[in-house]
Formats: structure tokens, C-alpha cells, sequence
């Protein structure tokens, strides 16, 4: 095998099957041992051995003998620091999306344990958990989702299924009998193992899709009865929970953007709420979603206002900076002062941060050679800065409310307040309300930019 192949495998078994790559580092980092991989991960030593045994397939380890040793061998000549626990504290990578769960990078915050206590408080009584978590881009929602599914399924036994619409929507789902097929399809097939042998969820659909009902109501009736409740009269029961990622891909698509949204909320109503003494058959449901579309598509307020617990990400506080800029190897982290001069400039946001600490780690680069560069073309942040500044070159009255900010005068359009607020551009949550940009990067960019624009 090599190098290139084995890299080809390492970052298919990381997308496919986060849990094994996670188990896979803590093994090769603590010599080989089952019992203490088992004991960290949290699985019996059987898990760990099924985990391993899917490893050694992913790598072409064949034969009965010395696979761990082969397997040793193959890390140590290309991913040398996973077999080295000292050099693996000094590995930095660049974080782009989901954060590993092996990853020391990530950082926890308030609203991690919010919400697994919002699953703890339910675990011994019939209430159901329907969470809706969201955030602008780049805070760190997916990352924390898969850690809620971890710590769902490790800790609280649950059985977790994922369902992705964004992946509905590149099949151009663009009405809702069918949108709601591709989701009554992928829910089925995420809890499908967990059925009795007899159940074959994805086989029937169509033979007990009935046309003259509503497509809400079919997928309700279908998922009830041909998935929870053969899951629910198993002995023991297993707790049922559903992530649903990928919302905001159906906003501005007004065939499906209030159908569906609207079938979650009756969802909620009236399979998630305690209003009969029926068992409860359903799942908790767990929804993700950005808030740049608010701007994008002209929304007044959250697409499920009053629904279920909402969760919004916020940024990093001064610590929590503190401890990243450590983990990176930097030795200003306990300056504060220099802290202090980062934050300025991009405040606790986890997206820009990573890629702000990266590039001075791997460029060598002191943090005001670093900020000298960062609001110019082919910058760290360039294409991210560029997207924001699309969305406001295509809806004039943001651009005209962020310029008046920028220029200190007074900004009246409350709507539009409201909009760049919610994707990050702008915070009004200062002792006097007064709008102003988020960050000094945003400032600085957006005077450059829009004035450039502006004049020409």
C-alpha cells in the first residue's frame, strides 16, 4: 500500500464511521491495549474488537496472525504521530467542518450540556425531546450534533438516526410529495437494523402509501407503525432519537419551505406532546439549522418559532480562546493582551478562529503579521468574507442598513437589523442596543469593500 492509498482509506473510514476512527487513534495512541481503548471509548471490549476488525478490513489486513502489529507497522510509516502519543499532542490539522470526535480541538460550551440535560431529565419518564439547535455558519453545529449522538448513544443507549436534507435537495426535491418520500425513506433506512428480522421498511413503502392522504399523514402513519412501534415493543425498549440536519437547505424553495416546516410542527403536536395515556411510539427529534437565510430569503423570524427547546450557538468566551490557542502551540496563549487583540478582530467564533491559529502555527507567523493581512485578497479568511459580501450585493437594503452602521449613523430598518444580526454580520446585544459590527475583521473588510463597490 502506498501512501496515497493509505490516506484514501484513513479519510474514508473518518467520514464513514466516526466512532471507529475515534477508537482507532485512542488504540494505535495507547500501544494496542483492548482493555483500556474500551475502558476510554466507553464500549465493551467486544465493540472494541468489531471496531478494529472493520479497520483491518478498510486496510487490506488479511490472515488470522499479527494483524495489530502489522497494523502498528503501517501508521508508523505513514501517520507516524498516531503511534506516538508524544508526538500526537503536537499534531495540529486544519479543521474544516465536522471537528473529529478524537479531535482535541474541540471545545465544549454551555450549550453542549444543555442540551444532553435536556435528554438526561427525560430518560427515566414518557416526555420526548424535540431540540432545535441553531447558529450562523461556521459556530460549530454539526460537531456539536455528532458528540450529542456519541454521548446519545454510549451514554443514554439510545438509538440515533441521521437524516441529511441537504442530500434530498441535490436530487432537486422540489415539491413535497416527493421531499417527504426521500425523508420517509432515509429515516427508515437509518433505523432499519434496529427492526425485528420480519420488518423490511424499505421494501413496503410503497405498498402502504396511500394517494389519497396527505403526504404528512402518510409518513406519519408509515414511521409509526412500520418503524418506532416494532423498535418500541422490543424487550427492553430502546430509546429512539432523530437528528434532522440540514434545514435551512429547504428555505427560500417555496414548494417545500412551508409544507414541510409546517409538518414539523404537527409533528411536534401531536405525536411528540403527552395528551393520551397511549404508550409513546414516536422519537425525539433533533433539528439543525443556519440562520444566514433569514437574510437570504427575507424571513421575518425563526421558521419554528414556539416549537420544541431552542438552542443557539454562541462563541467562545476568553478561556475557552485561551485553551484553543494552547492546544495550537502558540506561546502567547497567556497573554492577555494579545488575547485581547485577537478577539477584537474575530471575537470567540470557532470557524475563524481555527483557521486564524492554523495558518500562525504552520506559517510561523506572529499574530500582528497575521492581522496585517487578513482583510486583503487571498487573505484566510478572502472566500469566507466573499460570501457575506455576495449576500449583500444582492439585497441592497442590508447593504444600505450595514453601511449606515459602519459609518455611525443611524440604521431605522429594523428588518433589516434583524437580518444581519442573524447571520453573524452585526451584535445589537450591547448595553445600549446599538448596532455595530460583530468583529473589527468585519469592519475593516466591509468599509474596504463596499466603499470599492460602492464607487464604482
Amino acid at each position: 500500500m502506498n501512501a496515497q492509498t493509505f490516506q484514501q482509506h484513513l479519510q474514508a473510514l473518518k467520514a464513514e464511521s466516526p466512532k471507529t476512527y475515534e477508537l482507532l487513534g485512542e488504540f494505535l495512541g495507547n500501544g494496542g491495549d483492548f482493555e483500556q481503548t474500551a475502558k476510554t471509548q466507553g464500549v465493551a471490549i467486544g465493540t472494541a474488537r468489531k471496531h478494529l476488525s472493520n479497520v483491518y478490513r478498510k486496510f487490506e489486513i488479511e490472515g488470522r496472525k499479527q494483524k495489530k502489529q502489522r497494523l502498528v507497522a503501517l501508521f508508523s510509516q505513514y501517520q507516524p504521530d498516531w503511534v506516538n502519543p508524544e508526538k500526537r499532542l503536537n499534531r495540529v490539522e486544519r479543521l474544516t467542518g465536522i471537528v473529529p470526535l478524537n479531535s482535541p480541538f474541540y471545545t465544549e460550551r454551555s450549550e453542549d450540556e444543555i442540551i444532553k440535560q435536556a435528554f438526561r431529565s427525560c430518560q427515566n419518564d414518557e416526555r420526548l425531546v424535540f431540540c432545535r439547535l441553531r447558529s450562523a455558519r461556521g459556530l460549530g453545529k454539526s460537531s456539536l450534533l455528532v458528540r450529542l449522538q456519541n454521548f446519545l448513544e454510549q451514554e443514554l443507549h439510545h438509538r440515533v438516526g441521521w437524516v441529511d436534507l441537504a442530500q434530498g435537495t441535490l436530487g432537486n426535491l422540489d415539491d413535497f410529495p416527493n421531499l417527504i418520500k426521500f425523508f420517509t425513506r432515509s429515516v427508515a433506512r437509518e433505523f432499519a437494523s434496529a427492526l425485528p428480522a420480519q420488518h423490511q421498511p424499505l421494501e413496503d413503502l410503497q405498498d402502504h402509501w396511500r394517494e389519497e392522504l396527505a403526504p404528512g399523514i402518510n409518513c406519519m402513519d408509515y414511521l409509526e407503525q412500520q418503524v418506532f412501534q416494532p423498535i418500541k415493543a422490543l424487550d427492553p425498549p430502546q430509546p429512539l432519537t432523530l437528528i434532522i440536519d440540514g434545514i435551512d437547505s429547504l428555505l427560500g424553495k417555496r414548494a417545500v419551505q412551508g409544507p414541510f416546516l409546517d409538518w414539523l410542527r404537527s409533528w411536534n403536536e401531536r405525536k411528540m406532546k403527552r395528551v393520551s395515556q397511549d404508550p409513546v411510539v414516536w422519537s425525539n427529534v433533533v433539528i439543525a439549522y443556519s440562520t444566514e437565510p433569514y437574510a437570504a430569503y427575507e424571513m421575518a423570524g425563526s421558521p419554528l418559532d414556539n416549537v420544541g427547546l431552542p438552542i443557539e450557538l454562541t462563541e467562545f468566551d476568553q478561556s475557552q480562546v485561551q485553551t484553543l490557542i494552547k492546544l495550537y502551540g502558540l506561546p502567547w496563549h497567556n497573554n492577555e493582551g494579545q488575547v485581547k487583540i485577537l478577539m477584537d478582530w474575530i471575537g470567540g467564533h470557532p470557524e475563524l478562529l481555527n483557521r486564524a491559529l492554523y495558518a500562525m502555527r504552520t506559517e510561523n507567523r506572529t499574530l500582528e503579521n497575521f492581522l496585517k493581512s487578513v482583510t486583503q485578497p487571498g487573505s484566510e479568511f478572502n472566500t469566507y468574507l466573499q460570501e457575506y459580501l455576495k449576500l449583500l450585493q444582492e439585497h441592497p437594503a442590508l447593504k444600505s442598513c450595514l453601511i449606515n452602521i459602519l459609518n455611525g449613523k443611524p440604521a431605522q430598518d429594523e428588518f433589516a437589523i434583524f437580518q444581519l444580526d442573524k447571520c453573524g454580520l452585526i451584535d445589537v446585544h450591547g448595553s445600549d442596543n446599538k448596532p455595530q459590527p460583530r468583529f473589527k475583521l468585519y469592519e475593516e473588510y466591509f468599509k474596504r469593500a463596499l466603499k470599492i463597490n460602492t464607487d464604482s
